[in-house]
């Protein structure tokens, strides 16, 4: 499972750099800052709040799981499906479980003082997919824990969840113009669909919280369209732009008190 685990995000990085070549090469929006500089920071923030969370989060997990085992009760052990049936609801459950994490995170004041590092970023691209604070991280471990404890999902399928959803997520926060954005929106995330969602205007900022199937919001009806996209003003008005391309500025800006709950 390490191995596995390991090509992930091996593959991850491969799409990565292939995303960061194709949005220079057919960008959505005008950068207004180094695209080399923003790289390099998100990064650098991505693999400190990796370790940091995980550092935490792992052991307490490990412990919990020992104590329940791995044959607990779950609704999909109750209702006994078959493989390919237990695949997808599992699936299902999972990127929907992501919807309603990615609210929580907008709609309670604790979890956005985490959250809001992301939308700090005044750039969009395949980099921010990454720009995610330690946290954020640390919580949503334990949030996915305890839906993978109650829905009963193996790991096999949470792995393939996390590869698919893991390219979905660097493929939406791309700065990409893809050609065929609108069709493709009607069951995925997109580029442009995301974009909207990162906008400095709460009315747009507070849509589109879906990860990889775009129904959620539909169904919820949080989904938000706009024709000018390439307009969209990226970033937050709690912080300088300048400031949020600072790496110790973001690492340490939840936990200032003087910015608590904006």
């Amino acid at each position: 499972m390490i191995f596995e685990i390991i090509m992930q995000y091996y593959l991850v990085i491969i799409f990565f750099f292939i995303m960061v070549f194709i949005e220079r090469k057919y960008p959505l929006r005008e950068k207004k800052f180094s695209v080399k500089k923003r790289v390099l920071i998100n990064l650098s923030f991505a693999f400190i709040s990796f370790i940091i969370a995980r550092s935490f989060s792992y052991p307490i997990i490990f412990i919990v799981r020992g104590i329940f085992g791995e044959d607990h009760f779950g609704i999909l052990k109750i209702l006994e499906f078959s493989a390919i049936l237990s695949f997808i609801f599992s699936f299902i459950f999972l990127d929907y479980s992501q919807y309603v994490w990615h609210r929580i995170n907008h709609s309670i004041p604790f979890f956005w003082t985490f959250h809001k590092v992301h939308h700090s970023d005044p750039d969009l691209d395949a980099s921010t997919a990454f720009r995610f604070h330690f946290g954020e991280q640390f919580f949503a471990q334990f949030f996915r824990f305890f839906v993978i404890m109650l829905f009963a999902v193996q790991m096999e399928y949470v792995l393939i969840y996390d590869f698919i959803s893991l390219f979905a997520i660097v493929f939406h926060h791309s700065n990409y113009y893809f050609k065929y954005d609108k069709i493709l929106s009607r069951v995925i995330v997109t580029p442009s669909i995301h974009s909207i969602h990162h906008s400095r205007d709460f009315s747009e900022m507070n849509s589109n919280f879906s990860v990889v199937f775009s129904f959620w919001d539909r169904f919820h009806r949080s989904f938000k369209m706009t024709e000018n996209v390439a307009m969209i003003k990226i970033g937050l008005n709690d912080i300088a732009e300048n400031d949020a391309n600072k790496l110790l500025n973001i690492l340490v800006w939840p936990f200032n008190k003087k910015d608590k709950g904006s």
